[in-house]
């Protein structure tokens, strides 16, 4: 589907969204409307449908490219941190830590490799360290 249109017909009537790569409806929308309001909005030439329908179309349109790859960049980073911060070893004590088993002083903090499966970690460094390459 390409996409959505709101009347894009001469004679469609209030709330008609139709298929963008066809004229086939996709939808009606439609909300409780007594005739007096109906006839104001005949008047006015307006359509007391469209902000509704053109909303509904709105949530039906994909997220834009940025958005999702800034929210991708987040998780990765948020997940490595959490990963690679659970030790209290911070890095440097006590030797040899409590929760990785790792030799701090030779190895330096295991947690992250302890926590995630190792191809995962292999990936989500990986995605960091392009991330940032492109962010300078």
């Amino acid at each position: 589907m390409k996409g959505l249109r709101y009347r894009p017909l001469e004679y469609d009537d209030w709330g008609i969204i139709r298929h963008g790569d066809s004229d086939h409806i996709f939808a009606v929308v439609r909300r409780p409307l007594d005739e007096s309001e109906a006839a104001m909005h005949r008047a006015n030439k307006t359509d007391p449908f469209e902000d509704l329908a053109k909303r509904l179309i709105a949530s039906f349109a994909p997220p834009k490219p940025e958005g999702i790859v800034e929210a991708l960049r987040e998780a990765v980073n948020k997940t490595l941190s959490w990963a690679e911060q659970r030790c209290p070893c911070n890095n440097d004590e006590p030797r040899i830590c409590p929760l990785c088993q790792a030799d701090v002083a030779k190895d330096g903090c295991l947690s992250a490799e302890n926590t995630i499966p190792r191809q995962l970690l292999h990936d989500l460094r990986a995605a960091r360290s392009l991330a940032s390459r492109r962010a300078e």
